[in-house]
């Protein structure tokens, strides 16, 4: 069955990649279907989320979403949830990585304006960006400790 012959969009159905650069981590997905899925993408530097509405990290005065509880006044702690990307375009690039770090992502799907339908767990990631290229530090640092030596010149 092609993704033309679908209509209703099942949110347990999809394809997920990711890639992790020095600066960001990519996310890209696709699915089966007609109707549009509204993705979110929870982060943490502990843990998966358990929930889909954790978000520890949400500043004052920031709106809530549609469907959110917010967990700052219902005395709940989750492990430094932070809902970093809610949409429905396929694909998302997290930039506030630091290189080398680690992170816990929790995705979570469901039809998209449908905000009395319960959000489906897609998948728990655990990546780590890319440590930043050390090949220039380790050259300087070799250069320091060999002798100085005189440059060869080729003979004609």
């Amino acid at each position: 069955m092609s993704h033309a012959d679908e209509h209703i969009t099942d949110p347990r159905t999809y394809r997920l990649r990711t890639s992790t650069g020095r600066s960001c981590i990519l996310f890209a997905w696709d699915y089966p279907g007609a109707t549009l899925l509204r993705v979110r993408v929870q982060r943490s530097s502990s843990g998966f989320a358990e929930r889909p509405d954790e978000d520890d990290l949400r500043g004052p005065g920031r709106p809530q979403r549609p469907g959110a509880v917010d967990l700052r006044h219902a005395g709940l702690r989750g492990a430094g949830q932070r809902i970093v990307y809610e949409g429905t375009t396929g694909r998302f690039s997290d930039r506030e990585v630091r290189p080398g770090a680690r992170y816990y992502y929790t995705l979570w799907a469901r039809r998209d304006g449908s905000y009395d339908e319960p959000w489906t767990a897609w998948e728990r990631r655990r990546l780590r960006a890319a440590a930043p290229c050390r090949l220039a530090r380790a050259a300087a640092r070799l250069r320091t400790l060999l002798p100085d030596r005189p440059r060869r010149t080729r003979r004609r």
